[in-house]
């Protein structure tokens, strides 16, 4: 069975204890459309909104862990019909994971997995590839920014900087560093080995108006370590954080992301 590529849009809430005590937030899925099933396996989406339009991105291929991974990049004007813009692949590489955003020259950048798999489903390490674009069709050759072992999974720019988290994809120790990069192409590290409790792996981090940055975390299971999802806080520079264990509601918890909604929360 193929499965299939649909647009939409997820909320995670946070919400301080009593606030809503009245009144609480309810989520309503408001709409649900399938917008591409081209290829056996289409998956790992991620969308934003860049001069006028939409733009969406996953991983299309033969199978979860196909040797043939490529980023497939849709474009709208209306969240409804959605064309091909481009199709991005790396000789020798299972690109996967893809994720984009707008840089501070107003550029669309795709960040995601390289893994350098031969055949399907062979074990091999992760690391990250990033490119970019000026209109969202044509797309500078992927470049391997973060070498198989560590893979940086997400960044966010904040204040004309690209902030992000690497974590072991591979063989390694399982604790996650915090990077960042003026460019987009060379990072370094912010903070060695930020959090290494259970095995953390995929983070989003997001920038509250104050300043404040958000990371929240996911974590494999690891012998008999927890599981369950963290949430990081950390105020500027970035290098003192505050960890919240999410619990057992969210275990088994991956692809993270969250947004502020109106209303701040």
């Amino acid at each position: 069975m193929k499965e299939k590529a649909f647009f939409s849009v997820a909320l995670l809430l946070i919400v301080p204890p009593g606030v809503f005590a009245d009144a609480p937030i309810e989520a309503e899925l408001v709409d649900l459309a399938k917008i591409w099933d081209q290829a056996p396996h289409n998956a790992f989406t991620d969308i934003t909104r860049w001069n006028d339009s939409f733009y969406c991105v996953f991983r299309q291929g033969r199978g979860h862990a196909s040797s043939n991974g490529a980023i497939r990049v849709l474009k709208s004007k209306n969240a409804g019909s959605w064309e091909p813009m481009a199709l991005v692949t790396l000789d020798g590489y299972d690109l996967r994971d893809p994720h984009v955003s707008v840089t501070p020259d107003n550029s669309l950048m795709l960040l995601g997995g390289a893994a350098p798999r031969k055949q399907d489903n062979q074990s091999v390490p992760t690391g990250t590839f990033v490119c970019f674009s000026k209109d969202g069709q044509h797309w500078t050759e992927p470049r391997i920014v973060i070498e198989p072992g560590r893979w940086l999974w997400r960044v966010t720019w904040h204040k004309a900087k690209a902030y992000g988290v690497s974590y072991a994809a591979g063989k390694g120790h399982p604790y996650i560093d915090l990077l960042v990069s003026s460019d987009g192409l060379t990072y370094q590290e912010h903070v060695p080995k930020l959090f290494g409790q259970g095995y953390p792996t995929e983070a989003t981090l997001r920038f509250d108006t104050d300043d404040t940055c958000y990371a929240l975390v996911r974590r494999d299971r690891l012998e008999d370590q927890p599981s369950s999802a963290l949430l990081g806080v950390s105020r500027p520079n970035y290098t003192q954080w505050q960890w919240h264990d999410l619990g057992a509601d969210f275990n088994g918890f991956g692809g993270p992301n969250l947004i502020q909604i109106a209303g701040g929360h």
